[in-house]
């Protein structure tokens, strides 16, 4: 069964869909995916999962991970970290994790919404020189957050489903009637959506407007 939202944050009051990645390698598209499932199963050192969904696709692939190694009873020890900004401390822990013993695979989940250049050069160090029986899985709200070194050493699942959330409101802002459209619930909860710093979502906003130029 493939995982199902309520479609992001300014969906919530529409149906349910399914999340869609677009699935690269060395920077060409190669297929597309709507299955956690198959993401935990791909064996690739290192993975990039890039979804404004972040928090809850991070929290998918653990109990995936655990549910699969169940299945098999195989011994894994996962490493899940969860942070707005990743800093070059959380890369150190993870590299102390990394070079531990645990007598069996062993895969590290990592969502942030950022981070900083010491810790994504700290990164690359560790996906770099991919140890036998060790994996990480990145997850991250978007891929501008990472620098192209860091980039080009992972295999890349993109989630494209937050553009069809954005043509389903801006066709619900342009058939309805100009006094009535900030009374749109979808509008009232883009304008109220903040990113992961906490900040307003200018991002959210930007994407919305350039999709609602595209229909008019």
């Amino acid at each position: 069964m493939c995982p199902s939202y309520v479609g992001w944050a300014i969906e919530q009051s529409l149906q349910e869909y399914y999340v869609t990645y677009c699935i690269w390698s060395n920077g060409i598209l190669i297929g597309m995916s709507t299955d956690v499932h198959e993401i935990v199963q791909n064996n690739h050192h290192a993975i990039l999962l890039v979804s404004p969904l972040r928090e809850h696709m991070a929290k998918d692939v653990e109990k995936e991970l655990l549910r699969s190694g169940a299945e098999v009873h195989e011994r894994l020890d996962i490493y899940f970290f969860e942070t707005k900004i990743l800093e070059i401390d959380d890369v150190r822990a993870l590299a102390s994790w990394y070079n531990s013993f645990s007598g069996g695979d062993k895969c590290a989940i990592i969502s942030f919404h950022s981070a900083t250049v010491y810790a994504q050069n700290a990164m690359l160090k560790l996906i770099e020189e991919p140890r036998r029986g060790v994996r990480f899985i990145f997850v991250v709200t978007q891929k501008s957050a990472l620098l192209p070194t860091v980039l080009s050493r992972v295999f890349l699942y993109e989630d494209t489903s937050s553009g069809e959330v954005y043509k389903k409101l801006a066709e619900e802002f342009v058939t309805t009637f100009p006094e009535l459209r900030m009374d749109i619930k979808g509008i009232k909860k883009l304008l109220d959506l903040k990113d992961d710093t906490d900040k307003k979502d200018r991002e959210a906003v930007e994407q919305f407007l350039m999709t609602l130029e595209a229909l008019m």
